[in-house]
């Protein structure tokens, strides 16, 4: 699962790459233009979380009839959705970059971007409702097969569409939908092999309630993040444009350890999902609590290694001093609370394999808007930039201590009840 969702950090860097070779500021749009497009996608990831809660449960009860049940009714609701909010989101997108104040260039490239890339939010859907399936039932291994297929048709599509094409930042939306439709095929043939298949007649209105009613808390904890990381792009963009380029490399670099993270979050969702579908609570326990400690002190090593060679990395994406001089600034800011992210992400991920999906999201909303924005609006005004900094790395050791609280109380929950939760 680790390389698996490391793939998917991989397929941004390409991205990142290329748009690089446009301009600088192309960098900062591409960034920007994705963190609002994950605003979005928070509802298609919402779904996909509740698709994988359940289908962890059957698969460890071993009730391959509900299991596909669940996938087709998912499939469905995020069809439907993604259509609806590509075309609701359309119609919005200059009130969108217009909040978190883009100008000039920036606001010319991220516009561009989002115009072709909303159009591919049905198949962004689709693949994550079937990667969360694959990594429910126990095989990331095939889910990384899909994520390097995609990796290398966009590392094909990315300079023919940019360059040759002459589409400009457009070309690197239109690389990310081709490379992820094609890879969709390589999913279904995956799945099908399992005995994994979407049939609109295992469509159940109370089913199909229950994904949305858990997806709706899974998408609101993404989105409360999503959002508020584009209030501090705001926040950045009042007092330098430049420092919204120095965030968006160290964003995407920093990605690399992230999905490591999510790596190690979603193993822990799977052993807890299973393991409580099959009613061994003694494992759901160990499994959470086991994966909370081995990904924080993994990750941490690398976040070491990270902080040590953040001028060599940085350097790959630009050679302009102003954004290096501000991005060496976050990564210290962001490294020293690293493995607070790890432990959190964890944390969060394992009481959401216990079908809890509301309190994590409560705990976002809190620290994260209730915290860490006041906070970073308040620094800001006082000591600029690094007031932003701050900000964020003490919401990041806030956010765990409260997840960790959480889990020790759904694991409490979990040796009381067993599986009579689900």
């Amino acid at each position: 699962m680790m390389f698996e969702m490391s793939s998917q950090t991989l397929f941004n860097l390409i991205d990142t790459f290329f748009v690089s070779k446009i301009n600088y500021n192309a960098i900062g749009a591409l960034v920007s233009s994705s963190i609002i497009l994950m605003l979005v996608m928070s509802i298609g990831i919402g779904i996909s979380t509740a698709n994988g809660i359940y289908v962890a449960n059957y698969w460890g009860s071993r009730n391959k009839k509900r299991l596909r049940g669940v996938y087709s009714n998912a499939v469905l609701i995020a069809v439907v959705v993604s259509i609806a909010s590509a075309l609701l989101f359309n119609m919005f997108i200059e009130d969108v970059i217009n909040l978190i104040d883009l100008s000039g260039a920036l606001r010319k490239y991220a516009h561009m971007y989002l115009q072709i890339a909303l159009l591919g939010l049905p198949i962004q859907f689709i693949l994550s409702i079937n990667n969360s399936t694959l990594r429910s039932i126990g095989a990331p291994a095939l889910a990384l097969n899909v994520m390097i297929v995609a990796n290398i048709l966009n590392a094909i599509f990315d300079p023919l569409f940019i360059f040759y094409f002459k589409l400009g930042i457009k070309g690197a939306a239109l690389a990310t939908i081709t490379s992820m439709f094609l890879s969709i095929i390589v999913q279904i043939l995956s799945l099908y092999r399992k005995e994994i298949v979407f049939k609109l007649s295992n469509f159940n209105w109370k089913m199909a309630f229950t994904i949305v009613k858990k997806g709706v808390f899974a998408a609101m904890h993404l989105f409360f993040r999503i959002s508020s990381m584009l209030v501090l792009i705001k926040l950045m963009a009042e007092i330098s444009q430049t420092a919204v380029t120095s965030y968006g490399i160290v964003i995407r670099t920093y990605q690399i350890l992230l999905f490591m993270v999510f790596g190690f979050a979603n193993a822990a969702f799977v052993i807890v999902g299973q393991n409580l579908g099959a009613n061994l609570i003694e494992r759901v326990k160990k499994g959470a609590y086991d994966t909370l400690i081995i990904a924080t002190l993994s990750i941490t090593t690398l976040d070491v290694v990270m902080f040590i060679n953040a001028h060599t990395i940085i350097g790959i994406f630009t050679n302009n001093i102003f954004v290096m001089d501000i991005a060496k600034n976050i990564v210290f800011y962001v490294a020293i609370s690293y493995p607070f992210i790890v432990a959190n992400t964890v944390a969060a991920r394992s009481s959401m394999g216990m079908h809890d999906t509301a309190r994590p999201s409560m705990i976002n909303f809190v620290n994260l808007w209730m915290f860490q924005l006041p906070l970073a609006y308040i620094l800001s005004k006082r000591i600029g930039l690094n007031g932003i900094w701050i900000a964020i790395a003490v919401s990041n050791m806030t956010g765990f201590i409260m997840n960790f609280f959480l889990l020790r109380y759904n694991v409490s929950r979990i040796v009381k009840y067993g599986n009579r939760i689900i």
